[in-house]
């Protein structure tokens, strides 16, 4: 029997969701307005284990007819940032700058305002810290769309706009004062290199 106060109210509402029979809970899930399915969504989200993401994507938009779209929609939204935070913090993932550059999609992470930064917040420190160094390495051209992206996806507190805005920074003074002393022919001021002997 569907219930989604028990479903909510769930350890894991992932398990409590899987362990019903997908044909019987079309009706209610139908019924369910805007708000309770997004509620649910968010919550599927969360508590599906990252290994299960793509499984339970597929066969939730293959199992459910047509008359449950709002859910099938709102359900592969929330999945889909699950699987954006995923591919951030896999450690073969070389260059997770280009998922919230290039590859970020601006209204998912507003339809769940507070989905990604709940996912990230569950990952291991290892993986987060992993993450902030990786993100260290984004070309200087993508950092200020990276820290505007990040604000977007995580909030202005996020763990990251912090020592991500104090590297870059740095990493732009030693740049430009590498530059100034290539300009320069080196650090020895002008005037020990040509006095005038009087």
């Amino acid at each position: 029997m569907f219930d989604l106060g028990d479903i909510l109210g769930a350890a894991s509402a992932y398990d409590a969701f899987i362990a019903l029979n997908y044909n019987e809970i079309q009706k209610d899930l139908k019924a369910l307005d805007s708000r309770q399915i997004e509620d649910l969504a968010y919550h599927l989200a969360l508590s599906c284990p990252p290994q299960s993401l793509s499984a339970f994507k597929r066969s939730t938009l293959s199992c459910f007819a047509t008359n449950t779209s709002n859910f099938t929609d709102s359900l592969s939204k929330a999945l889909d940032i699950a699987l954006k935070i995923k591919m951030l913090t896999d450690p073969k993932m070389a260059t997770p700058h280009i998922g919230l550059t290039s590859m970020f999609n601006l209204e998912l992470f507003q339809h769940f305002p507070t989905l990604a930064k709940a996912l990230l917040e569950k990952c291991p420190d290892e993986a987060k810290n992993a993450l902030r160094t990786k993100l260290q390495t984004t070309p200087t051209e993508h950092q200020a769309e990276l820290l505007k992206n990040i604000k977007i996806a995580f909030g202005g507190d996020c763990y990251l706009i912090v020592p991500l805005t104090s590297f870059f920074g740095r990493a732009s003074s030693n740049t430009i004062t590498s530059n100034e002393e290539c300009d320069t022919g080196g650090s020895v001021p002008l005037s020990s290199e040509f006095k005038l002997d009087i």
